[in-house]
C-alpha cells in the first residue's frame, strides 16, 4: 500500500500533511496539521490513538479539542490540529467488522546553533551547527546565507566559519530532510567591530570633526589630545558629544605657533579588542603664519674683544622660504652665514618640547668695546616678518664653583657643587685632590655639562685624609679654585673618623689606674658610639698639640701625692714623664649660633670644656702654596670648667 503527502515545514509557516491510504507509515513535522482519511464507509466509524488506543472520536464527534472529524460524503477524516510528541504513535479507524492502521512519526525541526553566540566580535572563531533528531532518518542537510536560492554548503551538520569578518554578518539557515519531509531553521548573526574613524577640519571656524562608523553605532568621544609634530603630548581638549572640537584661541600661544601639531580623536563603541576599547585617529594641522623665535633663544650672548664671534638664533617658519638679516641701530650689518634645519626646543603650552626649526648664525667683528651692544635679527617669510634683540657682552673666564660638599666612603669620595657663571662660554669642571701627606694635586675631569654637578673620586686609600677642591674652565681661561674641604675616607670598620680617634688610642695606652690617685680626674677615652652634633651643618677637624702645661700641679697636693699627679698628667702624659700638656685644637667650618658646645663625659655626665665662640684669634693670610699646615686653622678658645 502506498502513501501520498503534501507540505513543507518551516519555523515561519504551518503546513498540512494529508494521508489518504491506510495501513502505512506517515511522517509529520512538529507543529504541523496532519489528516488521516479512513477508507471505510460506515456511520459508526470510531477512531483510537495514542496513548494506548485511547478513544478519540466516534462518527463525526471528536472527544478532545486536539482533534477534528471531517466528513466528506461517505469518507471520514481525522485531523490532528497541532502535531507534537504526544500525538506520535498508531491511529486506528474501525467498524464492527474491519479496521485500518496509521503509524505516524514526527520529524523534530532542526535548530541552528551559532557558537560562541549570535552576537560576536569581529575576528572571533565562529561555528555553525545544525542540530536535528537522527531517528528521523535525515538524508540531506542544506545551508543558505541571506535570501538566496544558492546552497552555500551541503550535507554538513557543522560549518566552521573561522575568524569572522563584518562582511559575514546576516541570516543563515539549515534545511534537513528525509524521503518524506523537509524542515528548516534560521538564525541571524551580528558581528560587532570597533569604529573606523576619520577626521576633517574646517579652517573657517577652526573646528575638527571626528566621524566614527562601527557596530554598534553608539559612540563615546573622549578628550582630544594635542601633540607636537614629534608626538610629544601638549594638552587635553574636551570633545562635544558628536565628536567635534572647536580649537580655542589662547593669547600669546595661538598667535605665535598657530596651534600647529597633531590632534588625536579618541572614540569607543564599547567593543574591546586586546583590552583596548578606544580607537585613535590623528590629524596633522599644518597651520601657516609668520615665523617666530623660540623661547629658548639667549637674549644675552658673548664675544671676545678683537676677535670674530658668532651669534645664533632659533626660529620656526611654516614656509620653506626664509630671509634673515642682522641690524644695529636700524642699519643693515650682515646676512646669515649659516642656516640649518634642525630640531629646536620651544616652550609650548608651558612645556619645553622639540619642534622643527631653523638655526641662523651671524658673524660679528668685535673691533672695540663699542661693538658690545644690542643687535636685532629680522626674519621674513611669505606671511610676514618677526624680529629678536640680542645683547652682545664681553666674555670672561668662568666664576668659581661654590657650595662644595664632600661625602667620604671607604675607597672613594662623592663630591657635589654648584656651578658659577660660565663667563659666556661652555665650561668644564675639574676636581683636584691629594692626601694630607702629598704635595701635588691629582686632577679629575669631572663634567663637561653645567647641569651635571656631581662626581665620585675613586681608587682612594681607606682611613686617609684628603683635600678636595674644584675649578672650572672655558675657552678663555680657568676660574679660581673653590675653598678646600678636608675629609677622611672610612677605615673599612666603622664610619668616617677624625684625630679624636687617634687620641683615644693614645689615651687608652697611657692611662694610669684611678686607684693610684683618686683625686686626679681620669679622662676616659672618646666613645665613638656617641655622636655629638650641633645643628645640621657644623663640621670640625682636630689636631693634636703639645705645649708646656701652664696649669702645673694641682693645689693641695704635696710630696708623693704631687709626684703622682705630675706623673698622671691628666692621663695624657708623655713616655718621658715631662709636664707638657697634650691637647687638641678644634677648627669649626661653621660656628653654631643657637647651641652651646661642650665636651663632656659619657652618658651626658661631667662637663669638662666649654667652647667660647666669642673670642677672636689671629687668622694668617691665605697662602699660595697648595699645602695647608695645621696652624692654618682658626681655633676657638676653650675654657676648662671646674667640676667636682
Amino acid at each position: 500500500m502506498t502513501i501520498s503527502f503534501v507540505g513543507y515545514y518551516s519555523l515561519l509557516a504551518i503546513e498540512i500533511v494529508v494521508c489518504t491510504c491506510a495501513n502505512t507509515t506517515l511522517y509529520v513535522a512538529y507543529g504541523t496539521t496532519a489528516r488521516m482519511t479512513c477508507p471505510l464507509v460506515n456511520d459508526t466509524i470510531t477512531w483510537t490513538g495514542p496513548p494506548d488506543r485511547k478513544l478519540i472520536a466516534a462518527g463525526e464527534m471528536a472527544y478532545t479539542d486536539d482533534y477534528l472529524v471531517i466528513r466528506n460524503r461517505t469518507q471520514f477524516t481525522l485531523e490532528v490540529k497541532l502535531f507534537t510528541e504526544r500525538n506520535e504513535g498508531t491511529y486506528v479507524c474501525e467498524t464492527s467488522k474491519t479496521n485500518y492502521d496509521f503509524l505516524v512519526h514526527m520529524i523534530n525541526p532542526p535548530k541552528l546553533q551559532i557558537t560562541p553566540g549570535p552576537t560576536v566580535i569581529e575576528g572571533t572563531q565562529v561555528q555553525l551547527k545544525c542540530i536535528y533528531n537522527l531517528q528521523n532518518e535525515i538524508k540531506t542537510v542544506a545551508w543558505k546565507y541571506e535570501d538566496t536560492n544558492k546552497e552555500k554548503w551541503s550535507n554538513l551538520k557543522q560549518v566552521e566559519l573561522g575568524s569572522i569578518t563584518r562582511s559575514q554578518a546576516g541570516e543563515y539557515s539549515c534545511t534537513v530532510g528525509n524521503q518524506h519531509l523537509t524542515a528548516s531553521a534560521n538564525a541571524t548573526m551580528v558581528v560587532l567591530y570597533q569604529p573606523e574613524v576619520s577626521i576633517t577640519y574646517n579652517d573657517e571656524n577652526r573646528e575638527l570633526k571626528c566621524t566614527a562608523v562601527g557596530v554598534p553605532n553608539h559612540y563615546d568621544f573622549n578628550y582630544w589630545k594635542h601633540k607636537t609634530e614629534f608626538g610629544v603630548f601638549l594638552r587635553d581638549l574636551p570633545s562635544s558629544q558628536n565628536g567635534s572640537l572647536s580649537i580655542p584661541y589662547i593669547k600669546n600661544e595661538t598667535d605665535r605657533h598657530c596651534d600647529r601639531g597633531i590632534y588625536v580623536c579618541n572614540v569607543s563603541n564599547n567593543v574591546s579588542v586586546n583590552g583596548n576599547k578606544y580607537v585613535l585617529a590623528e590629524y596633522w594641522l599644518n597651520s601657516t603664519g609668520k615665523p617666530y623665535f623660540v623661547t629658548t633663544n639667549k637674549a644675552k650672548q658673548y664675544g671676545i674683544l678683537k676677535q670674530e664671534t658668532n651669534v645664533s638664533v632659533d626660529i620656526v617658519s611654516f614656509t620653506k622660504d626664509v630671509d634673515a638679516a642682522l641690524f644695529t641701530d636700524e642699519m643693515f650689518l650682515s646676512s646669515y652665514i649659516k642656516i640649518v634645519q634642525m630640531r629646536v626646543i620651544d616652550t609650548v603650552y608651558a612645556k619645553d618640547v622639540f619642534v622643527q626649526g631653523i638655526r641662523l648664525t651671524f658673524t660679528i667683528h668685535i673691533q672695540s668695546d663699542d661693538d658690545f651692544r644690542s643687535y636685532t635679527v629680522v626674519v621674513n617669510n611669505t606671511q610676514g616678518p618677526a624680529n629678536y634683540t640680542i645683547n652682545l657682552s664681553s666674555a670672561s673666564r668662568p666664576e668659581p664653583p661654590f657650595s662644595l660638599h664632600c661625602l667620604p666612603r671607604e675607597n672613594e669620595i662623592a663630591v657635589s657643587w654648584k656651578p658659577g657663571f660660565n663667563g659666556g662660554y661652555k665650561q668644564h669642571f675639574f676636581v683636584e685632590y691629594r692626601s694630607r701627606q702629598e704635595h701635588s694635586w691629582k686632577i679629575l675631569n669631572a663634567s663637561d655639562y653645567q647641569s651635571n654637578t656631581t662626581t665620585v673620586v675613586t681608587n682612594l686609600a681607606p682611613g686617609t685624609k684628603y683635600f678636595i677642591r674644584i675649578f672650572s674652565k672655558n675657552k678663555i681661561n680657568s676660574s679660581d679654585h673653590t675653598e678646600q674641604c678636608l675629609v677622611e675616607t672610612a677605615d673599612g670598620i666603622g664610619g668616617v673618623e677624625n684625630d679624636m680617634y687617634e687620641m683615644q688610642n693614645n689615651i687608652q695606652q697611657q692611662q694610669q689606674p684611678q686607684d693610684d690617685n683618686p683625686d686626679v680626674p681620669v679622662y676616659s677615652s672618646i666613645d665613638r658610639r656617641h655622636q655629638l652634633s650641633i645643628g645640621s651643618t657644623v663640621s670640625y677637624s682636630v689636631t693634636k698639640k703639645k705645649k708646656p702645661n701652664p696649669v702645673g700641679p694641682r693645689k693641695g697636693q704635696k710630696g708623693d701625692d704631687l709626684k703622682k699627679t705630675n706623673h698622671c698628667e691628666m692621663s695624657t702624659s708623655n713616655e718621658n714623664g715631662t709636664q707638657d700638656l697634650n691637647y687638641i685644637e678644634v677648627c669649626f667650618d661653621q660656628k653654631p649660633k643657637d647651641y652651646p658646645f661642650k665636651i663632656h663625659g659619657l652618658e651626658q655626665k661631667t662637663d669638662y670644656i666649654d667652647v667660647d665662640f666669642t673670642q677672636k684669634v689671629y687668622q694668617p693670610p691665605d697662602s699660595d702654596k697648595d699645602d695647608i699646615s695645621d696652624d692654618g686653622f682658626a681655633s676657638a678658645e676653650v675654657k676648662k670648667n671646674k667640676k667636682p
